[in-house]
């Protein structure tokens, strides 16, 4: 199949692709034996997180939004990675 005037290229979201990657590449890299490896691992992981939260507000979907973020029993909200670091 050759491609024509009428085919169309899927875009990427500019929200969601990069929280899929950084999502992906976090998984792999938490998995590496050194600590530096499964540090910057966490920190694309964060990453990702957070374009998925940017992505709930900017659409206005509260379960995409809920399933990063944490809100205490006092209405603070933080995200979920922080829950259970105070």
């Amino acid at each position: 199949m050759e491609w024509g005037e009428g085919d169309r290229v899927i875009p990427l979201d500019p929200l969601q692709a990069p929280a899929l990657v950084l999502g992906m590449v976090g998984a792999v890299l938490v998995a590496g034996r050194g600590a530096g490896v499964r540090a910057c691992g966490f920190f694309a992981w964060v990453a990702g997180n957070l374009f998925w939260v940017a992505y709930g507000i900017v659409t206005g979907n509260p379960y995409v939004v809920a399933m990063f973020v944490f809100v205490r029993g006092d209405s603070t909200v933080i995200p979920v990675w922080l829950a259970y670091t105070e």
